[in-house]
């Protein structure tokens, strides 16, 4: 199991690569963050996913999302947000 604590600004970042690993993304700190799934290692086009706040409980992990390369951004400009990624598997 290895965790990483990443900057996140308002561009897509890819937090997981491939489709194997089980994972936990969680808002280490900042606002608000969206992240979503690709079948490719391409950015996702456009700005829908699932929404991660700091009142949120949890995280989002791969039995939410299904399989995929996960991405995340924040949602307001500014001072980036950190997110917590673990990944085992």
């Amino acid at each position: 199991m290895a965790t990483q604590v990443r900057d996140v600004a308002t561009a897509w970042v890819q937090v997981v690569v491939g489709f194997s690993s089980d994972f936990l993304v969680s808002l280490y700190s900042g606002g608000k963050v969206v992240a979503r799934t690709t079948d490719t290692a391409d950015p996702p086009i456009g700005w829908e996913g699932h929404i991660i706040t700091s009142r949120s409980n949890g995280g989002l992990t791969r039995d939410l999302v299904g399989p995929g390369y996960v991405w995340v951004r924040a949602l307001s400009r500014g001072a980036p947000a950190v997110v917590a990624v673990t990944e085992w598997g």
